[in-house]
């Protein structure tokens, strides 16, 4: 088998999808100093790409005197604006290359917690780059579980997650079946409800909203019921509140690790398990923390 094809007749070359995702996450001999360099090279080729291709980066930088000869390192992405909730909202299509064929994109909305809802595209090349970084936060969580063959489950809502999943299902069929085996229960269901889906599917590894999760452990906690309790839980979408993480690791011995990501960047940080804090995937995403 030489590619897989997209529903819409576009393609991801196999080559590239072994490249990225047992390449990316799983190279382990590449320094700081590499990885930093390998960064800038792509920050320098995706910035010409923008100026050249992409209507509103090619705007935004001509407006500023800029070309893309000015970017050397990630540092100068501080040159560019930071791009406005309503920049998006009020024309996405400015943010597409030009002569993009927006259906063969996959279009995924974000929450709206700004209540300004936003659409963002992603292509197939993209999607299976952005799952070869999130190896890294699957392989953190299977040092718990031991192993890559388990069930998992997620309390999340039937939105973006389920896109992104069945998308990838057809622009990857040849190595979908490396996946988890997964089951999805809504946020919205009732406490007992999950307990006794989680009874059935007896799943390893839990991930979800954090709020979601929170309450399903206050609510074995008061109720006295039970389920079988997964290797690792890891938390997204919201926070988990700092006293039920303790309620889930202290009283029912559950590691918990969270993950920080977005619909626009899929991963941003996670934790891995020793307490330092979260991991930023800076060579793939670049952070300004307090920037207005």
């Amino acid at each position: 088998m030489n590619e897989s094809t997209t529903s819409s007749g576009s393609s991801v070359e196999f080559s590239y999808l072994l490249s990225q995702v047992w390449g990316e996450p799983r190279d382990l001999k590449s320094n700081r100093d590499e990885m930093v360099a390998r960064r800038d090279e792509r920050v320098r080729s995706i910035v010409r790409f923008a100026f050249e291709r992409v209507p509103w980066y090619g705007r935004v930088m001509r407006e500023r005197g800029l070309v893309p000869e000015d970017f050397t390192t990630a540092d100068d992405l501080s040159l560019l604006p930071i791009i406005r909730h309503e920049d998006l909202a009020s024309d996405p299509e400015a943010f597409l290359p030009r002569g993009a064929r927006i259906e063969e994109f996959l279009e995924l909305k974000t929450s709206g917690s700004t209540m300004v809802p936003r659409k963002i595209y992603y292509d197939s090349e993209g999607m299976v780059a952005a799952w070869a970084v999130k190896l890294r936060e699957r392989a953190a969580r299977e040092r718990y579980i031991g192993s890559a063959r388990y069930r998992s489950a997620f309390l999340s809502l039937d939105g973006n997650p389920t896109l992104v999943r069945e998308y990838f299902r057809t622009i990857v069929p040849a190595v979908w079946k490396l996946i988890p085996e997964e089951r999805l229960f809504s946020v919205l269901e009732d406490s007992p409800r999950v307990v006794e889906g989680m009874r059935e599917w007896r799943p390893r590894y839990l991930g979800g909203y954090g709020s979601a999760l929170g309450r399903l452990f206050r609510y074995l906690a008061e109720s006295g019921d039970s389920m079988p309790l997964p290797d690792v839980i890891t938390f997204g979408s919201d926070a988990l509140a700092p006293a039920e993480r303790r309620l889930i690791e202290e009283d029912f011995g559950v590691p918990v690790l969270g993950i920080y990501g977005a619909t626009e960047a899929f991963s941003i940080g996670f934790e891995c398990g020793e307490d330092e804090g979260y991991h930023v995937h800076e060579d793939v995403t670049v952070v300004r923390i307090g920037q207005p």
